[in-house]
């Protein structure tokens, strides 16, 4: 069991649109922005339930995961 409850629910309803927000910078396309923070999601939500790992501080995880996946994206995409 983690040390870090996380629901993650919650953790989607109040981070759900700043990530939005903060992808679109990077891709400029709502709809590729919205499928980058759902991937994102989908990672912690592997992270937490299937390896078990611990995660201190989840909004710098999924922050760092959306930009990750964008810059992977302009990185396909040869932008």
């Amino acid at each position: 069991m983690n040390k870090f409850t996380i629901d993650i629910d919650e953790t989607f309803k109040y981070y759900y649109r700043p990530l939005c927000l903060y992808v679109l910078h990077y891709v400029h396309d709502t709809d590729i922005a919205e499928d980058i923070v759902q991937d994102s999601f989908s990672i912690l939500w592997e992270k937490l339930s299937i390896s078990g790992a611990e995660i201190e501080n989840v909004k710098a995880y999924l922050y760092t995961t959306a930009r990750n996946r964008s810059l992977d994206y302009l990185k396909k995409e040869e932008i």
